[in-house]
């Protein structure tokens, strides 16, 4: 019965990062739709880090779901 207790903070606090970086990836995306010859390559690395972890995150969420 803890576990139960215990899972509900859990997956709220994944779900909110993962509109959070949801939120995150948009913007980026946003930003590297206009690149031109001065690419950010930042903006790149940034994009494919959240990609990653919002990835993650959402693996972490179905096997929650599935325990």
């Amino acid at each position: 019965m803890m576990q139960r207790k215990r899972t509900k903070p859990a997956q709220w606090y994944i779900e909110q990062r993962i509109d959070y970086l949801t939120a995150q990836l948009n913007k980026l995306r946003d930003m590297l739709k206009s690149v031109d010859e001065n690419a950010n390559f930042e903006a790149v690395k940034d994009f494919l880090e959240t990609r990653g972890r919002l990835r993650e995150l959402q693996n972490i969420r179905e096997h929650m779901n599935n325990w």
